[in-house]
């Protein structure tokens, strides 16, 4: 079973890498703000579930933007791909605010080789790849246990770009979605 996730993670980062941002001067400070805000956008699901009774519909779609995040920092840091990330990983199976919590320790170690570790991809190496792959793992029990299936997010993440960027992404699609009302435009 782990290699056919590695098989589809790999396949997930070279169909998410079609709607990169292209056209920044500083893509890997975008996507680690961009993973930072949408691992909070997990948590707050969470916590909205644990302590106000809300569902949790919104955690698959906010899990594939995590994870849409994690390729696009994967591909544009040269640091391998999504597949080799998780296996260098794991996470216990624990409840949601337990694995909410261990969510934002992964950003901030992902966080952590952005300023901590030597700049370029010799100097993220293995650092890197494991911070990713352990917040893979995490994004993947928090699907578990709430009754989802990971690569099932995967795949509604990839069909959900597809229609947002049928060529590739643009900036001016991107703020397009922003004025048209959709409410998932944080991609």
């Amino acid at each position: 079973m782990d290699n056919a996730v590695r098989k589809i993670l790999n396949q997930y980062q070279k169909d998410a890498a079609r709607t990169l941002n292209r056209d920044t001067e500083n893509p890997l400070n975008n996507y680690l703000l961009g993973i930072m805000g949408e691992v909070g956008e997990v948590i707050d699901v969470i916590k909205k579930h644990l302590y106000h009774g809300h569902d949790l519909a919104k955690l698959p779609e906010e899990v594939g933007d995590c994870c849409w995040y994690l390729a696009a920092i994967c591909t544009t840091a040269e640091c391998g791909d999504l597949g080799g990330c998780w296996r260098l990983s794991s996470c216990r199976q624990r409840d949601l605010e337990a694995l909410a919590l261990d969510a934002w320790t992964g950003v901030n170690n992902i966080r952590l080789c952005f300023h901590c570790v030597l700049p370029g991809p010799a100097g993220r190496g293995d650092t890197l790849r494991t911070a990713v792959g352990y917040l893979l793992r995490v994004l993947s029990a928090m699907c578990e246990a709430a009754g989802g299936d990971f690569l099932r997010v995967l795949d509604a993440n990839i069909e959900k770009l597809w229609r947002r960027y049928p060529e590739a992404f643009s900036a001016a699609a991107s703020r397009g979605r922003a004025t048209s009302g959709d409410p998932s435009a944080s991609l």
